[in-house]
Formats: structure tokens, sequence, C-alpha cells
């Protein structure tokens, strides 16, 4: 666990780095992170962080409604995803 967080932290981070920090990481201290990460540059990351925020029960409706309007198709998967499951 502390290793997704170290590298959602990172500048280098990987893809899938939030993903995994949202399969094991703990809502109250993972959680604002992977919030931060649903805005970053690359839409990868940002689906990423959503994903990992669908499994770690910390979806805030109102953030995943503007992420459907997202550029990049994967984010808008993942919010729909995050919203209707």
């Amino acid at each position: 666990m502390a290793a997704y967080r170290t590298a959602c932290a990172g500048p280098d981070m990987p893809v899938r780095a939030p993903l995994g920090l949202g399969e094991c990481g703990v809502r109250s201290v993972d959680a604002p992170l992977l919030r931060e990460l649903t805005a970053h540059r690359d839409g990868r990351v940002r689906a990423s962080a959503v994903a990992g925020l669908r499994l770690l029960d910390a979806v805030e409706p109102g953030r995943m409604r503007a992420l459907l309007d997202d550029p990049e198709p994967a984010v808008v998967r993942e919010a729909r995803r995050a919203l209707w499951s």
C-alpha cells in the first residue's frame, strides 16, 4: 500500500498506480489523493483514479457527473461505472 501511495505522489507515476491504491488503500487516507488525480493531465491516470475511488467506495456523485464530460473515453466509462455500480 505504501508503494502505491509513493507512486501516486511521484512525478513518474505509473498509469495504473491509482487503481492499485484503490484496491488496497484506506478510504480515509487515500481517497483525497485519488480525488486529486481525477484532474491529472493524463486521461489514463484520471480513469485509473476514478476506478480506484470506486473500489474504495469513495465516489462523490457530483464529481463523477462532471467527469461524464471528460474528453477521455476511459474516464467517462469509469465515471459511469462508478455512478451506476
